[in-house]
């Protein structure tokens, strides 16, 4: 059986930075755990549900930020003794408004450019 994993386009580089998502009128905080061209990994303390999309800022660098639309792929959140534990969730970014190009760079350089036939042009 075919996992999300081996769907993914594009790969994943473990880049940590934080994200601020605009979700149903309200601002959540998190931070990105891996990254790629087509979406991410973000531990948040407040998690939309699998389906919605919304607007997201990521600050891959202190001073730079990009916007992106994207959709909850997935979500990991459970009960633990009347406790609500949440590990995170996998964005699919629909659209990259601004930043595309450093972004794929960002990626890029964590791979030490070992990987720039996979990224494309695009």
């Amino acid at each position: 059986m075919a996992t999300e994993r081996d769907n993914r386009r594009h790969p994943r580089a473990k880049i940590k930075c934080p994200v601020v998502m605009s979700v149903s009128n309200s601002l959540i905080d998190g931070e990105t755990k891996n990254l790629s061209l087509g979406g991410a990994f973000i531990r948040c303390n407040e998690q939309p549900r699998p389906g919605h999309v919304f607007r997201m800022t990521i600050e891959p660098s202190k001073g730079r930020l990009f916007l992106v639309s994207a959709e909850v792929v997935w979500s990991d959140c459970h009960r633990v003794k009347d406790r609500t534990v949440i590990r995170g969730l996998g964005v699919r970014f629909h659209e990259i408004l601004d930043g595309r190009q450093f972004l794929r760079n960002e990626i890029e350089k964590h791979f030490k450019g070992k990987i720039s036939h996979l990224l494309g042009n695009s």
